[in-house]
């Protein structure tokens, strides 16, 4: 353990700088946040995270680093606040209709909210990624960037539409056990709607995709977030599902900025499992090749893997802001 140098002072100053700034409102959430002014809705407080706890110990390839601070009496420093966007980003829709049997299984969210999904299963199991199951998927999209700023052209032009509270939309797909829909939110958005083994799905896509309302409360509720990234890396996406908030992931990925945007990082929280069996307690810290693990006390395994061209410093950085927060609400999970 080392005492905090004004390196690490200036490291923790930067990532609530850029928390800052992360969280600064988009166009189209502005549009939502007037719409819904509006309709005279109240809006709810802002979410605060709860202090992280402890620490996050990471190390990259096969070298044991220790990534920890205290202060001069040896006692523990918290990580510095979560600057992760995705990490606690609003979603600003909920379908307030479904079929019987539906429970939320997966949110996922970009940064700026430009893209937004919540998926709905019809399967009593502990598969987070339940691929035989009846599925309705939830997609929104900024209309600023291609191919969704192109999308009021096509819906125009769609030979089967409909409307929603006014608002025009297009069937593009319709089975007995599949559907897709696309349609103009109120905040001027793009919203998709997918069903896969369904009933009747062209009846029941309709229904959901009339119930679709602005929703002020839902969060992505992953528990862990980036800090600080390197120059030319930024973070592209979360994700959070499972079936239980006790059996639930939480994925971070951080993507280059040159083209192609490869995926650079990426971060996994898996659920908490049993002791690793053998005769001697394991270290907290396992290197092994590409990627690191450590246990999280009450959370899981949380795996750290550097997938692009970052150096060992580079990673270690990303590393040290890596927060989490277990009191980020998870109850949605496996729920209606």
């Amino acid at each position: 353990m080392t005492t905090p140098t004004e390196t690490n002072t200036e490291k923790m100053l930067r990532a609530e700088l850029a928390r800052i700034a992360n969280q600064a409102p988009r166009s189209h959430e502005v549009r939502a946040a007037l719409v819904r002014a509006e309709q005279t809705r109240r809006r709810p407080r802002s979410l605060t995270l709860a202090a992280v706890a402890a620490a996050v110990v990471l190390v990259i390839l096969a070298v044991p680093v220790v990534l920890n601070m205290a202060d001069e009496d040896g006692a523990a420093v918290a990580a510095p606040p979560a600057s992760s966007a995705a990490c606690c980003r609003a979603l600003e829709h909920d379908a307030t209709w479904l079929p019987d049997g539906f429970t939320e299984r997966r949110r996922e969210a970009s940064p700026d909210g430009d893209f937004q999904l919540r998926q709905w299963v019809a399967l009593d199991s502990i598969d987070p990624v339940p691929h035989a199951a009846p599925k309705i998927v939830l997609e929104t999209h900024s209309p600023d960037e291609p191919p969704w700023s192109g999308m009021p052209d096509k819906i125009a032009e769609a030979a089967d539409r409909f409307t929603v509270d006014g608002r025009a939309g297009s069937i593009d797909i319709a089975s007995d056990q599949g559907a897709q829909l696309t349609w103009i939110t109120e905040s001027g958005g793009i919203a998709r709607l997918k069903l896969t083994d369904v009933d009747d799905a062209r009846a029941t896509s309709l229904r959901v995709a009339h119930s679709v309302r602005p929703d002020p409360n839902a969060r992505t509720g992953s528990p862990i977030g980036f800090g600080s990234l390197p120059e030319g890396i930024v973070e592209s996406k979360v994700e959070s599902f499972g079936d239980s908030p006790e059996r639930s992931w939480s994925t971070l990925t951080a993507e280059e900025v040159a083209e192609p945007h490869m995926i650079a990082v990426r971060v996994e929280l898996t659920p908490a499992t049993a002791p690793r069996p053998g005769p001697v307690a394991q270290p907290p810290v396992y290197a092994r090749g590409g990627y690191v693990e450590r246990q999280i006390e009450g959370l899981g395994l949380l795996t750290v893997s550097a997938l692009g061209s970052l150096t060992h410093d580079q990673v270690v950085a990303i590393a040290e802001g890596i927060t989490v927060d277990p009191g980020v609400d998870r109850s949605w999970i496996g729920r209606p």
